[in-house]
């Protein structure tokens, strides 16, 4: 039986949406109420004719009558007539401002909560071309990713299946775009630039590891600034948006294949692991000083080529030797004699560091607030003496470059001339 008083002591209060409508009450239930009782309570109390009746959690998940009990004092529930949890969720929390982007895997749009007015990205991933396996995996890592508390790692706040075999992801939105943008107009970064970035990555894949969570999907665009004046970096998207993708070689994105480890494309799932995500770093450092990708060619198969035979080229002159015996680390083909991620932190190129100020800082300074230094300054500073060898160390600087970048170089300098 159900008792409406709030004093009995095993009484919850429960807070109900009608799914598709602006209705919304408060229920209290007792210890055995029945999905029946529950269902005559909003009837009698609130008008709602609810002849077919079904309960779900904010999470899209049904509820039976041996669930009810398991309730938590304040949940929050969503009501329908009979229907599916659909996308009218999103609408029901969600004032929709704009479309942020679209592609093979769905859309994402622009939200503001209507109680909080946080703002939020909306994913909505497109699951037709994968198996119930796959799209259970998703939601196991969905409830995952919800407790993750990290600063490289956008914060997941909700993920919604729904009857049309789409998936909604509702996280953080971060508005100072995905790094891969970034390197198209900054061009090639210095050692020290792509150091800064690589370590925020290592540190979130490391939290994501020690918790038996793979991302499956790295890449430049999968790592977004947290605001547009920042250097903060946070990993996003965490192979569900992967799921969306076809698995059939032939049909991938040529710009998800470069990423992908020589398992990975061998089909060998039974190793898939953290080393999948190690040898898409090393993809996204290689891309980030050099200005491209490690493994390239004039289709998929050579790309694919390249990558299982770990056929890789680039100019030694002007990058260190520890950066070059970090990659040789990483591109080995045996996923059991690949660089551990813990090594890769320990690794001498990671130890390097100049001017702690700028990188070791309790907070990010925005990107627009270095203090750069002239080249003209650098040059007086180390003297004469030593002003050939410091020319030719300046020759990567260019006029019309970003001046951080430059910074970054001109820095180099004067750590090697003191």
């Amino acid at each position: 039986m159900f008792h409406e008083s709030d004093e009995l002591s095993n009484t919850k209060t429960l807070n109900i949406t009608l799914l598709g409508s602006d209705r919304k009450f408060q229920i209290s239930i007792y210890g055995d109420t029945s999905l029946k009782e529950l269902r005559q309570l909003c009837e009698q109390r609130h008008q709602i004719s609810l002849r077919h009746f079904r309960v779900f959690t904010q999470d899209g998940v049904e509820l039976f009558n041996e669930d009810l009990i398991y309730l938590k004092d304040n949940s929050k529930l969503y009501i329908t007539r009979g229907e599916d949890f659909d996308a009218n969720i999103i609408h029901q929390e969600y004032e929709i401002l704009e479309q942020l982007g679209k592609g093979g895997f769905g859309k994402v749009l622009l939200g503001r909560h209507k109680e909080t007015l946080n703002l939020v990205a909306i994913k909505y991933v497109n699951t037709r071309n994968r198996d119930a396996n796959d799209i259970e995996l998703v939601f196991r890592e969905a409830y995952l990713l919800k407790s993750l508390n990290h600063k490289n790692i956008v914060k997941f706040y909700n993920c919604y299946p729904l009857s049309n075999m789409q998936v909604i992801v509702v996280m953080e939105y971060l508005e100072g775009g995905d790094l891969s943008k970034y390197t198209q107009a900054k061009g090639q970064l210095c050692e020290e630039e792509a150091r800064m970035y690589f370590r925020q990555i290592c540190d979130a894949m490391m939290y994501c590891h020690n918790r038996k969570l793979i991302h499956r999907d790295l890449k430049l665009e999968n790592l977004m600034f947290a605001n547009k004046n920042d250097t903060l970096i946070k990993v996003v998207d965490f192979g569900i948006a992967g799921m969306a993708v076809n698995s059939n070689m032939d049909k991938l994105n040529i710009g998800t294949i470069r990423y992908m480890a020589p398992e990975t494309l061998q089909g060998n799932n039974q190793k898939i692991g953290p080393h999948i995500d190690v040898w898409a770093m090393g993809v996204i450092l290689f891309h980030l000083i050099f200005g491209k990708y490690p493994f390239d060619g004039d289709s998929n198969f050579d790309i694919i080529q390249n990558i299982t035979t770990s056929n890789y080229t680039f100019s030694k002159k002007n990058v260190s030797p520890y950066l070059i015996d970090l990659l040789s680390r990483i591109f080995l083909i045996d996923p059991q004699k690949r660089i551990k991620l813990y090594d890769i932190l320990n690794h001498e190129w990671m130890k390097i560091s100049f001017e702690q100020e700028y990188f070791e800082m309790p907070q990010f300074v925005p990107r627009t607030q270095f203090r750069l230094p002239s080249i003209e300054n650098a040059k007086q500073h180390v003297g004469n003496q030593k002003q050939k060898k410091v020319n030719r160390s300046f020759t990567p600087l260019k006029k019309n470059s970003p001046r951080r970048r430059n910074s970054f170089i001109i820095k180099g300098v004067l750590k090697r001339y003191p």
